[in-house]
């Protein structure tokens, strides 16, 4: 099941930073910057034929599990219905455009 807390923001980097350990035992090092851990996260999974393959599910699964192996702390994580659309993907998401704030889409 998967958990049902979201970080809080990914403007601070977490204890630890962004690893993620894929369902299928295979281990991504740790990145100061979550979306680079989720673009790593997508292209093995694309690559390997697996499900949620997209930047966008891959940054959701790194977000849940970080939040995880942080304990749900209340310092970095929302929980339960607060966590409910905590993920933007706005004109300034690096997941979006290359730079914070500068909007040119990718």
């Amino acid at each position: 099941m998967p958990n049902p807390c979201r970080l809080k923001t990914y403007e601070v980097t977490p204890p630890g930073g962004y690893p993620y350990l894929e369902p299928d035992g295979h281990k991504f090092g740790s990145s100061p910057m979550i979306e680079d851990t989720a673009r790593r996260v997508a292209a093995y999974r694309a690559s390997n034929g697996r499900p949620r393959a997209s930047v966008r599910e891959a940054l959701e699964d790194v977000d849940q599990y970080t939040c995880a192996r942080l304990g749900n702390m209340a310092q970095w994580c929302l929980c339960n219905d607060q966590a409910a659309g905590n993920i933007s993907f706005g004109p300034s998401s690096p997941i979006v455009s290359p730079c914070r704030g500068c909007g040119v889409q990718v």
